[in-house]
């Protein structure tokens, strides 16, 4: 994992605090560094990303099986 950095970070206030970012609270969110007043505001925001990006989720496709061809080729004596 790369090092994070305050001055890579998109923002200066926590979006849940509206407190300073601080440089022990940064996360990477969708390829950009996002900072957060605590690490307490960082966890609930990544646990907040991580509940909401499974519950999106599709529920897989089923596969069903082809059905069976008749056979032609054999006649019933």
């Amino acid at each position: 994992m790369r090092s994070l950095s305050l001055a890579d970070c998109v923002n200066d206030v926590c979006p849940l605090t509206g407190r300073p970012v601080s440089e022990e609270a940064l996360t990477l969110y969708k390829g950009k560094v996002v900072g957060f007043a605590d690490r307490a505001a960082r966890d609930h925001f990544v646990a907040t990303v991580v509940a909401f990006e499974t519950a999106i989720q599709l529920p897989p496709v089923p596969r069903y099986s082809r059905p069976l061809k008749r056979r032609t080729d054999c006649v019933a004596a």
